[in-house]
């Protein structure tokens, strides 16, 4: 686009310079003003042919821009099916789907490691409860099930399978208490009281279980 712009502009400052100067009758000079003229013509044409390049570039840009659109819709649109085909897939294996994430209550009874490999296994971990939505949510399963809170050996700290510490709980009075001195390092839901339902137990006992798995929509 530039090349043709200034070979445009080449051609009419040429034309503008081989026009045929208009003398006064009897004289032998140019008549007054009349370079300022021919100046003013050939500014005029480069102007216009600027005009006409920016035009030009402006819908370029502007196609350019749609033709983007378009494309992040497009791929939008493919994403998003295919997350709902996956989404379809899990439910009809038994998941439940709660605010961003699908939910998978065992329908048998697991030592917490084993637990936590099914749930590994399949793409997904143990359950993380960080809101009381979540600990609501997961309480409406009457049994005793296993989440995915632990308790580290070497500090005693109490760490989700995520990595992250426990910040809110929602143990049952009196708990954690590794009773009558048995050490129990890995968390169970067992009263079923939406406040108070977290009891530790040891992890090798065999507990039903809740995964969860992220699967954000937004």
């Amino acid at each position: 686009m530039a090349e043709v712009v200034r070979e445009e502009s080449i051609r009419i400052a040429t034309e503008y310079n081989d026009m045929p100067e208009t003398f006064s009758p009897g004289s032998t000079t140019a008549a007054p003003g009349q370079s300022y003229y021919k100046g003013l013509a050939v500014a005029f044409g480069l102007l216009c042919l600027l005009q006409v390049g920016l035009n030009v570039s402006l819908r370029i840009y502007n196609s350019g821009k749609m033709a983007n659109i378009d494309f992040n819709r497009a791929n939008e649109t493919a994403v998003m099916k295919m997350k709902l085909n996956e989404l379809e897939k899990y439910l009809q294996q038994g998941w439940l789907y709660f605010r961003t994430s699908l939910y998978y209550v065992s329908p048998v009874q697991k030592s917490w490691f084993d637990s936590r490999n099914f749930c590994v296994e399949r793409g997904a971990d143990l359950v993380v409860i960080n809101s009381r939505e979540e600990q609501e949510f997961t309480n409406q399963f009457v049994r005793i099930t296993w989440i995915g809170l632990s308790q580290q050996q070497d500090n005693g700290q109490w760490v989700w399978v995520d990595g992250t510490l426990l910040t809110r709980s929602f143990w049952s009075p009196g708990e954690p208490n590794d009773f009558e001195g048995i050490e129990e390092n890995c968390t169970e839901i067992c009263e079923h009281s939406i406040e108070k339902s977290w009891n530790d137990a040891p992890c090798q006992q065999t507990n039903f279980w809740i995964c969860e798995k992220n699967i954000n929509f937004l």
